[in-house]
């Protein structure tokens, strides 16, 4: 399955990161898979929506995994 070109084996290779808890790791993977979407060559609008919402994907889980790192350094911060 491809999404405009970038194999979505990327995104769930990352996915897999994020389930088994290596949340570092996946916030550094998915701004490559963002940086990537500008260099897509896509050939229908449906790949056009594929695209919008990998962008959308990527960006929810960057901010998501960020604040939840947060939480984590604040806790272990109060714990000292």
């Amino acid at each position: 399955y491809q999404v405009g070109g970038l194999k979505v084996a990327r995104l769930q290779t990352t996915y897999r990161l994020t389930t088994n808890g290596k949340f570092q790791e996946t916030v550094e993977k998915f701004p490559s898979i963002l940086l990537s979407v500008p260099l897509l060559v896509v050939e229908s609008r449906q790949d056009i929506l594929e695209s919008q919402q990998l962008i959308e994907t990527c960006k929810e889980y960057i901010v998501g995994l960020q604040i939840s790192m947060a939480k984590k350094d604040l806790a272990k911060d109060d714990e000292k």
